[in-house]
Order: C-alpha cells, then structure tokens, then sequence
C-alpha cells in the first residue's frame, strides 16, 4: 500500500526516536535498532524525558494508532520542554477522527502507513469483514469524525462564569454513540469514573484484583488480557461471565 502525498515520509532524517507510551515503544525499539537512531522515552506520568540527547536534536514521535492525537501531544510537551525538536509523527493507523488535524495544528505532521477506510477496503476484498460491518464502522467514523483533545479549545470559547459541569446521566443523554451512553449510565449508576489498569501475569490475580474494586470499577484495562486468560485456560469460562456479569449494572 503507496503512502498518499497527505501521508507521505517525514521531510528529513531525525537525530533521535520516542515511542509513545506504552503500546508503542515496542515500534520504536525496533524501529531504533533497524535504522541504528537513538531512542527517547518520554514519561507521561512524571514528565521527564529519559535517554541520551541535547537540546535542538530533531525527534520522530511513534505511535501505533491515532483517534485525537491526545497521547502524541502528551508525549511531545515534555520533548518541547526540553529544547528538542518535534515536526512529525508516523504512525501504523489513522482512525481519521481528528487527530492529523489537531496535531497539525500543534505544528507536528502526522504521517500513517494506512488509514481505518483503507484497512477496511483490504479486509473486504480478503473477505475478512462483511459490507453490513463496513456500514457499522463507518457509519461510526462519520458520526465521530472529530474527536476533540482535553485542554485544546474546540470551539469559541464560552463566557466566563456560565459554564457548569455536567452530571453523568446528562452526558449519556448527549452521547450518539451506544458505547460512550453505556459508559456514561453506568457511571451515573456507580457515582464512580474509575478506570484500572492490570498490571498481572495470571488470570487468577486480574479476578481477585478486580472482586476488590467492582463496585466502583468503570473501565478494566490490560495490555495481556487475551495472553492472560488463554494461558490460564478462562476464555469464554464461567469466572469471566461472572465477573462481567458484577461489572453491568
């Protein structure tokens, strides 16, 4: 698959590599070895930089999937802060809801090996999804086409003082999408937004971790799950019904 002129290679060779955290550094690392460029991380959670650089290097940001753009301009905040140069970013898809636009408009270039219609196009010509899918997801594209950054302004900016927040059960009455109105009444219903992220090697230790949490658990999230539960043998068990059963209000 040619890459368009919209999505054509980064305009020079960089100084140095930083993957955005977590999922993709895993790219980064070997794209570091394979093209012999050095490697950065970029910590969102404490804001440092790690690696070896000096102040004016160019960087190439890498990410595996792009929706808003969001955990890109997380991962260049601090690079910036550093006196290092950020103008690009590849990434492997672009799920064309706003993110090249919102990047560009924090000066960084967005350039992807391929887009979500594209990806959609190559699974239905191998016959791998059907078109009543294809509607589904695209239909879900065009509804979603904009996918605003927390703390970028998405419009004019609203009087001071007339702005209040709005309850959970209000934000699901303004969802258009199933999932996010789901999400919304179940976080009315458990007065709760949690989100946890497993950090476990054993199916085992993810159920007890979230028995402890349930009541307020909105959003359980492992990098391993599928690894998890298929090396425990608790695919399709009764444990996962039932503990997805605790999960639903």
């Amino acid at each position: 698959m040619r890459p368009s002129s919209a999505r054509s290679r980064p305009r020079a060779p960089k100084d140095l590599l930083c993957g955005v955290p977590y999922k993709a550094l895993p790219f980064a690392a070997a794209l570091s070895v394979a093209a012999s460029v050095p490697m950065l991380l970029s910590r969102y959670d404490t804001k440092r930089v790690e690696g070896a650089y000096r102040a004016s290097q160019t960087v190439l940001i890498v990410e595996d999937l792009v929706t808003s753009g969001a955990s890109v301009l997380e991962t260049v905040g601090p690079l910036r802060a550093e006196g290092l140069v950020v103008a690009d970013a590849v990434v492997v898809i672009d799920r064309e809801q706003g993110g090249r636009e919102n990047l560009a408009a924090n000066g960084v270039a967005l350039h992807s090996l391929m887009t979500l219609t594209e990806m959609l196009a190559v699974l239905v010509r191998h016959g791998r999804v059907g078109e009543e899918k294809v509607a589904e997801v695209r239909r879900f594209l065009d509804a979603n086409r904009k996918v605003a950054v927390p703390g970028l302004p998405a419009g004019p900016p609203k009087p001071s003082g007339t702005a209040r927040r709005k309850s959970f059960a209000e934000r699901a009455g303004l969802a258009s999408n199933p999932m996010g109105r789901k999400l919304f009444e179940v976080m009315e219903a458990k007065q709760s937004n949690l989100c946890v992220a497993a950090d476990v090697g054993t199916a085992k230790e993810l159920l007890e971790l979230a028995d402890k949490v349930f009541l307020l658990l909105i959003f359980f999230f492992t990098c391993d799950a599928f690894l998890v539960f298929a090396n425990s043998g608790l695919i399709c068990s009764p444990h996962l019904c039932r503990l997805v059963q605790r999960f639903v209000c």
